[in-house]
């Protein structure tokens, strides 16, 4: 399963960040429109290791989020909140996945800004670790 698109289908249903899967927010792959979006990409992690049990593995995904956005408050905003969003799930499951918990690796970046096919959009990116339990 795709941890980047798990996190993305959270992101989706968390009120107040306005981010719609397919619309605005998607995974893996940023479209070169529209200019205001954000992207989830599963970036790999080490390896994961057997629990004390020996019934389920442990595994250290680990996740990019990029914010591209026109307006530089409103991106630097946008990237918070879903900091803050992320940070929230902990012993918890997602499509049937159980995670430990949703660490931020890197705080929001501001990249600088690029020229899309849109107009020119700032771009930030954040990492996080997750902790999520395999059966």
């Amino acid at each position: 399963m795709s941890r980047a698109y798990e996190l993305a289908t959270y992101l989706a249903s968390v009120g107040g960040l306005g981010l719609t899967l397919g619309t605005n927010l998607f995974i893996s792959s940023e479209p070169a429109s529209p200019a205001d979006c954000v992207t989830l990409y599963d970036t790999g992690g080490p390896p994961p290791y057997q629990d004390f049990n020996g019934d389920s593995w442990i595994a250290h995904p680990t996740v990019q989020v990029r914010v591209r956005n026109g307006e530089y408050l409103a991106g630097n905003t946008l990237i918070g909140g879903i900091r803050d969003a992320l940070k929230t799930i902990v012993h918890t499951s997602l499509s049937g996945t159980r995670y430990g918990g949703v660490f931020i690796a890197s705080e929001p970046t501001h990249l600088g800004k690029i020229t899309t096919n849109a107009g020119t959009a700032n771009v930030w990116t954040m990492n996080v670790n997750l902790n999520v339990e395999e059966e």
